[in-house]
């Protein structure tokens, strides 16, 4: 079917890699989906957001990975399947600061909708070496399974689909490990990070896990990704334009340089140290700031600030010490 990445100047890999490993992430989870549904174990709401969207997501990233679909038309389908999920599950709550509740009505709405299309394809953007978006959603999960378990009650089914998710993610990372045999695609990547913003909202909607813990929780990827397009639009860059300036791939490439020797085993080695950075980030710094905001939810914006600030520094570091450009 042609679902084959062939190396160019801004791949991480040397050797043509098949990337249909979203397929099956997607029919094992979404199945899954369905017997809780048929077992009477999820609400039809819920059903609908990740069955319905899911389904529009990963089909229109199939068809990009098959053969180009315009931008435009992806991010209207984006728009829309995120829209239903916020609008199924209520919209944004007032926002706790502090003591004090502030209630954004429908602009909080659009707030949240603009963040979690910002959010699916800024994990389609992270997708760029082995492991990394596999290593990335299973420490979120156990993260928030985690803080689930120890704060709160009645939880079964909200558990159960994270459990799922990761148990799928975990079937490709298998295939995925450095040196990857196979990679996600635009199919997978999308459609996780579609997964991972639904649950998000549906726990924040029953009062398991609020929005601060995920954006804890979110933080590598949200502050890699992020400030990567603010520098580049700073620059005068054409954001659009693909390219390989996140600083998680300018690490693997220095870690690789280092080594002084060239091949696919250093990669994967290099590859192998990143991500597994990227856990002991997510499992020994921002899970514990994660766990506190779920104790004392008025200073989840507060310690928000306080788990992204050494990312940001490292990311404005790692900038500072590029020769050639900002990244």
């Amino acid at each position: 079917m042609g679902l084959v990445s062939s190396p160019n100047k801004r791949s991480s890999h040397k050797l043509p890699t098949p990337v249909g490993g979203g397929v099956p992430l997607v029919c094992a989870f979404l199945f899954s989906v369905l017997l809780l549904f048929i077992h009477r174990d999820l609400a039809d709401k819920e059903f609908i957001i990740l069955i319905g969207g899911g389904l529009i997501i990963a089909s229109v990233s199939f068809l990009d990975d098959l053969r180009s679909v315009p931008v435009l038309w992806r991010l209207l389908l984006h728009f829309f399947s995120v829209t239903a999920g916020v609008l199924l599950t209520g919209g944004l709550p007032p926002v706790q600061t502090g003591y004090l509740f502030l209630d954004l009505s429908w602009y909080g709405s659009v707030i949240i909708i603009f963040f979690l299309v910002w959010w699916l394809n800024l994990f389609n953007f992270m997708d760029g070496i082995d492991g990394i978006a596999g290593v990335e959603t299973v420490s979120v999960v156990l993260s928030a399974v985690f803080i689930i378990h120890f704060c709160k009650q009645k939880t079964d089914t909200d558990v159960l689909l994270l459990i799922l998710l990761m148990a799928s993610v975990l079937g490709f990372l298998w295939y995925n490990w450095p040196p990857a045999r196979i990679f996600m695609g635009d199919t997978g990547s999308t459609f996780t990070g579609y997964s991972l913003g639904m649950i998000a909202l549906i726990t924040n909607e029953k009062g398991l896990l609020s929005l601060w813990v995920w954006f804890i929780l979110f933080s590598v990827f949200l502050v890699d990704a992020t400030m990567t397009l603010l520098i580049r639009i700073v620059r005068g860059e054409n954001f659009f334009k693909a390219h390989r300036n996140h600083a998680y791939q300018y690490i693997a490439l220095l870690l690789a340089k280092n080594r002084g020797i060239s091949g696919e085993k250093t990669r994967a080695r290099a590859h192998l140290t990143v991500i597994t950075g990227v856990a002991a980030i997510n499992l020994f710094w921002l899970l514990p700031c994660a766990f506190f905001a779920a104790l004392r939810p008025e200073w989840g914006g507060v310690i928000f600030g306080i788990a992204i600030l050494p990312l940001v520094c490292c990311r404005v570091g790692l900038s500072i010490i590029s020769h050639k450009q900002f990244i």
